[in-house]
């Protein structure tokens, strides 16, 4: 990540700028007493996109959890402070919406593949698994395990690259080392040292370690050149002008021209300044957009002290703004602030599927009435924003959002986001989200632990798009992967084959829990809310097992196929005849809400 290339040519060409350290000896050996660790969680989630049997399953997110509790705990347990930082999504980027269209389009083509050939073994021969989408959900399970080890922060400045704020943070927090790697931050200056996640062995505790130091001695630069450096080394500006820099500076030793280049530009820079740098890089003849593209990338480059700027809302304090500020899970700021607009990604959904309901029809409404609830009360009634997928174009679009205000009183905003309300308005305002009604609902069956499973799943057996069986196969996986009764230290043993339904119902229930995690952390009700850790393996083996009633052939692990066995359940199981193309979907006079919190209940029971 960063500029293109650049990592490649230094680890190749810059003695000593690449080393392997071991982690647990330079925290010790640190000269102060507790060495702070700036951690880049959306790097580090890619040191995850390892295993696409697991991506195929629907992912472990427990055992992502779990090794990433275990190495958080160790370098803290070696004396160091953590702190954690992610770039924030910015639905107002146009490449962003267009790299998320593209992952949406590869999981299109991945569900196509498991529902044709449906073996595992297969499938990992037939198609090139660089095609396969990264789940944006093993960011937000690292997310939500790093909260539990130290602070976490998101960045999302429009004006520079998030990491040249994490860089700009590092430094103000006075950290020793920056866990990820983004070529950006080899020149950008800082007492702190990179440690490249791409060469991070969790199990050793070895990290490759890069020596800022070494690479601008090599180009014989040095950090206020940075800025040009970054400007040349990766242009912006029309192709056809890029085509003719690039071929400027030549591409094998593109590096070294844009060092010697950069070296001879006098500073501060004028208008005289960039004049004669487009002259030299493209003759007397440069189109003068070319100027206004170069100021553009360097200013963009250029880091600035650090600003914080907090929007004002009336009745708020200033440790409430914070809260909405530094929230990770709550699009409260996008409401509030209302300076970009929300956004959600259907990913493993597929928007046009017979079988279940418009991804976008289900989330939309908790959005509009959560926003309902946060404005009830302040008489900012401008127009906040969505951005969608649409099922047609597959492109992202940004449309108006329709606020639903509820009809009764809500609490202050500053009680609300402070978590300062009554267990009976928490109810109220969840159920009103949810579209469920207390009365018909034994909700005192459910422990506080599994509420907002219980009701995500009724919710979408309401919503047509899970059978009761379905849900309940959800809830028992939920269950058993939060109570740790699926082994987490051993080696997975993966089905041999895979339903492609079965796989959209864990990322459907996965994308729901974050939809409704990020609607209650609006309110002040994120307590209710555990972190995720759905195991789509041993979900897969579940369905195969209670829906489709075909059990694994030869499964070695009689404890994992006793446990999926939902059968001796004492409630009449719905066996579905159909094959999961054509599951059986209930309609909402066949839906009995109560019945269904009875069977949650006694599978919590077990």
């Amino acid at each position: 990540m960063g500029i293109k290339g650049f990592y490649g040519f230094t680890l190749h060409n810059i003695k000593d700028s690449h080393k392997i350290v071991n982690i647990t000896e330079e925290i010790l050996n640190a000269n102060a007493e507790r060495p702070k660790i700036l951690i880049d969680l959306h790097t580090l989630s890619y040191h995850f996109k390892i295993n696409n049997k697991e991506l195929l399953c629907g992912y472990q997110l427990n055992k992502i959890k779990y090794t990433a509790d275990q190495f958080f705990q160790e370098l803290k347990d070696c004396g160091a402070e953590l702190i954690f930082a992610f770039q924030k999504v910015n639905a107002n980027n146009g490449e962003f919406l267009i790299r998320r269209s593209d992952e949406y389009k590869a999981a299109l083509k991945l569900l196509d593949n498991i529902q044709t050939i449906q073996e595992l073994d297969e499938l990992l021969e037939n198609k090139n698994l660089n095609d396969y989408p990264f789940n944006v959900m093993v960011k937000l399970c690292l997310i939500q395990t790093a909260k539990n080890h130290g602070n976490v922060y998101g960045f999302d400045s429009i004006k520079h690259p998030p990491s040249f704020e994490m860089a700009q943070f590092a430094t103000k927090e006075k950290c020793s080392w920056i866990l990820g790697l983004n070529t950006f931050k080899f020149l950008l200056p800082g007492d702190w040292k990179i440690w490249s996640d791409e060469k991070l062995n969790m199990e050793k505790m070895t990290v490759l370690e890069i020596n800022k130091e070494a690479i601008l001695e090599y180009f014989q630069i040095n950090y206020h050149h940075a800025p040009l450096f970054f400007t040349f080394a990766e242009i912006e500006c029309e192709p056809d002008i890029k085509r003719k820099v690039t071929y400027n500076f030549g591409s094998i030793s593109k590096f070294k021209t844009v060092a010697r280049f950069v070296r001879d530009v006098q500073f501060p820079l004028t208008e005289d300044s960039y004049i004669k740098m487009a002259t030299r890089i493209l003759g007397d003849n440069y189109p003068p957009s070319f100027i206004d593209d170069m100021k553009k990338s360097f200013e963009k480059h250029t880091i600035d002290p650090i600003e914080s700027i907090m929007p004002k809302i009336a009745d708020l304090d200033d440790d409430t703004l914070k809260i909405i500020k530094n929230d990770f899970m709550s699009f409260a700021e996008e409401i509030l602030f209302n300076h970009k607009p929300i956004f959600f990604s259907p990913v493993f959904m597929d928007l046009n599927s017979p079988d279940m309901e418009n991804f976008n029809l289900l989330v939309l409404p908790l959005v509009q009435k959560t926003a309902g609830i946060l404005l009830k009360n302040l008489s900012d009634r401008e127009t906040r924003e969505v951005v969608m997928l649409d099922s047609q174009d597959q492109k992202f679009h940004k449309y108006p959002l329709e606020i639903i205000y509820p009809d009764f009183e809500v609490p202050s905003l500053n009680d609300m986001l402070n978590g300062n309300i009554s267990t009976l308005q928490k109810m109220k305002m969840l159920f009103w989200i949810m579209d469920l009604q207390l009365s018909d609902l034994k909700i005192p069956c459910m422990t506080e632990d599994f509420t907002v499973d219980c009701m995500i799943l009724m919710y979408l057996v309401k919503k047509n798009s899970l059978t009761i069986l379905d849900a309940r196969c959800v809830l028992k996986t939920i269950v058993d992967t939060r109570t740790q009764a699926v082994p987490l230290e051993f080696s997975t043993d993966y089905p041999k084959r895979v339903n492609s339904r079965a796989l959209r119902i864990t990322f459907l229930y996965s994308k729901m829990y974050l939809i409704l995690n990020s609607c209650l952390s609006c309110i002040g009700m994120k307590y209710l809310c555990s972190d995720l850790q759905f195991d789509g393996v041993y979900f897969q083996k579940m369905y195969s097992l209670n829906v489709l009633d075909e059990p694994e052939e030869d499964d070695e692990d009689e404890t994992i196929a006793a446990s999926a066995n939902i059968a001796n359940i004492q409630v009449k199981k719905q066996k579905s005849e159909a094959k999961f193309e054509e599951p059986v979907i209930p309609n909402d006079k066949d839906v009995d809400q109560t019945e269904l919190v009875d069977l949650f209940s006694e599978i919590i029971r077990l």
